[in-house]
């Protein structure tokens, strides 16, 4: 866990190293840092890899030599896809390093020139991951056949794919499902194969799936929700109106700016089936219909749920629905996958082919509905610049309670406790660092 933060943290904060090679001048690089004005660096659960944005001024004195007096964007020049090597930190110590030595370069994947004039310039880099640039290079092709996990594992790491040399953190699925990707790009493939992944430790088949597929500084993460929800908090924050560095005992940091979000919108929940859904699955062989209506209050309440908060919203019962067979407020049809994806001889395929490939009323339909009631409820915060957290992590968050006695000092039980980071920016400028997290979980009230 962080040690406290004071208001120190949240003072300027400038990039060590911003050298960008050359695509089309051997050996010629230039480095960009003394034309700081200002970085935002990006990572989300949501987003497949990590984006910087960079803004430099360049008045043609930067590598003037090599570039022959011209600015760094018409010398080297930067046209896309060039590689950057970037250093920056924190006033606590904690740098992202993306140099050269540390395998894990970026590119530039946009520029825009912010201003040009005669004699100076204001020019955004867009950077993005190398996998994020080769993921429109890479088509797969050939079956695959295993868990979901070793799928995952093969697609990041083999040389025919995206070969990379990040590290992997991949929490193991259960079941074998084979897959035919048809030609589609990784990140697509991955990101459908998340949504049938089921955690080996972290979710039960039938009440619990969905993984998510995201980078970090750290490299590459496949995590269950249920995974991301189970761990410990790594910063614990307060958010009131004492000063800054007047920390509560037990809390790491005080938020600058708090403010939370109700994403629990009644009718928009239960148009896209987040509490209660109900499958019908059609076998092609016996010509059977299955109904299936699982409903997430159900599994909570059977503790099959890893939740942030103490309950899952409930519906008022008085829109309980029992006059068309079963409540529940979206209805999908799907073909029963069997006997099509075996593997072995002839004999073995032929012995399997009534198999069920896979369980679309015990995952599917499960995975549908956890992505859903995920984002229940919602808080954004910002803190002095902390480079040591990223997306996925855990967080407490407190705020006292609105109460009329505003000498009371109580917190709120309601929308206080665990939060996992869906979105983290960190930015760094000539006056200022700071890092705004986007928190999000699946239920209200503080355990």
């Amino acid at each position: 866990m962080a040690k406290s933060v004071s208001t120190k943290a949240s003072r300027s904060a400038f990039a060590k190293e911003v050298t960008v090679t050359s695509n089309t001048k051997e050996g010629v690089s230039v480095d960009l840092v003394n034309g700081f004005f200002n970085l935002t660096y990006f990572e989300s659960i949501l987003q497949d890899t990590i984006h910087v944005s960079y803004t430099y001024s360049d008045i043609g004195t930067v590598g003037a030599s090599a570039l022959g007096g011209k600015n760094a964007l018409d010398g080297l020049p930067i046209r896309g896809s060039e590689k950057v090597s970037l250093k920056f930190s924190d006033n606590n110590g904690n740098e992202l390093d993306f140099g050269e030595e540390s395998n894990n370069s970026l590119y530039v994947n946009d520029v825009t020139p912010l201003l040009d004039e005669t004699t100076k310039s204001l020019t955004q880099l867009h950077l993005v991951s190398k996998e994020y640039i080769l993921n429109e290079k890479v088509r797969i092709n050939s079956r695959m056949d295993g868990k979901i996990s070793q799928h995952i594992q093969k697609i990041l790491t083999e040389e025919k794919y995206l070969n990379s040399q990040k590290p992997i953190h991949i929490e193991q699925t259960i079941g074998e499902i084979n897959e035919s990707p048809k030609n589609k790009k990784p990140f697509y493939v991955m990101n459908e194969l998340s949504k049938k992944g089921v955690s080996r430790t972290m979710q039960q088949e039938g009440k619990s799936a969905g993984y998510f597929l995201f980078e970090t500084y750290d490299g590459f993460n496949f995590k269950s929700i249920d995974g991301l929800l189970d761990q410990e908090p790594k910063l614990k924050i307060i958010y009131n109106e004492s000063s800054i560095d007047n920390l509560p005992q037990g809390y790491d940091v005080k938020a600058l700016a708090y403010s939370r979000n109700n994403l629990n919108n009644v009718q928009k929940k239960l148009a896209i089936g987040a509490y209660t859904t109900r499958v019908l699955t059609f076998n092609p062989f016996t010509f059977e219909f299955t109904i299936g209506n699982p409903q997430a209050f159900m599994f909570q309440e059977e503790d099959a749920y890893k939740t942030g908060g103490e309950t899952l919203p409930k519906m008022n019962e008085e829109f309980n629905n029992e006059t068309s067979n079963g409540d529940f407020s979206v209805t999908s049809l799907q073909l029963e996958g069997i006997g099509g994806m075996q593997i072995g001889d002839t004999q073995t395929q032929l012995s399997k082919s009534k198999k069920v490939d896979f369980k679309t009323q015990q995952i599917l339909n499960q995975s549908f509905m956890r992505y859903n009631n995920l984002f229940v409820a919602q808080l954004s915060v910002t803190i002095p610049g902390d480079f040591s957290l990223r997306a996925g992590d855990a967080i407490v968050v407190d705020a006292p309670v609105v109460e009329f006695n505003t000498k009371n000092d109580d917190l709120n039980d309601e929308s206080g406790g665990l939060y996992i980071i869906t979105d983290l920016a960190h930015y760094l400028s000539n006056d200022a660092s700071f890092t705004k997290l986007n928190l999000v979980r699946d239920s209200f009230g503080k355990k």
